[in-house]
């Protein structure tokens, strides 16, 4: 589902990866290399599809919030990524509107059927399968 000039970014980082097969790999070796438990939650953001990720605390045993990936999508093929760490700390979150208003990372327009989880969450497989 990666559309061969698909890009993930992640504001306010500089980290940028461009390209099917650069991203996959960054997917593959990163955030769904299966080393984390991640619980995915579909959601939409600006009217985008958009996933919350709550990665596992071991202390605890749950769930906490890490960050929100946005999709954009042309057709059925997934263009962007765009990580948005969750955070508490404004300068922060200024950076990264910063940074999204300069990549353009947040656009008016998808289509989120290919996506639609019939339990509400996802696990990180599931999403590297309709992904890759």
């Amino acid at each position: 589902m990666l559309a061969e000039d698909a890009t993930v970014t992640m504001p306010p980082a500089a980290t940028w990866y461009t390209g099917r097969h650069a991203v996959a790999a960054f997917l593959k070796r990163r955030p769904l290399s299966g080393r984390q438990a991640w619980r995915l939650v579909p959601t939409r953001a600006n009217g985008q599809l958009a996933f919350g990720h709550y990665m596992r605390d071991d202390r605890s045993g749950g769930f906490v919030a890490h960050h929100v990936t946005v999709l954009t999508l042309r057709g059925d093929q997934v263009t962007e990524l765009a990580a948005f760490p969750h955070t508490r700390d404004p300068s922060t979150v200024r950076s990264a509107r910063r940074a999204r208003a300069v990549t353009g990372a947040i656009r008016p327009t998808a289509r989120a059927s290919a996506f639609r989880a019939s339990a509400g969450v996802i696990s990180c497989a599931t999403a590297a399968e309709r992904l890759i």
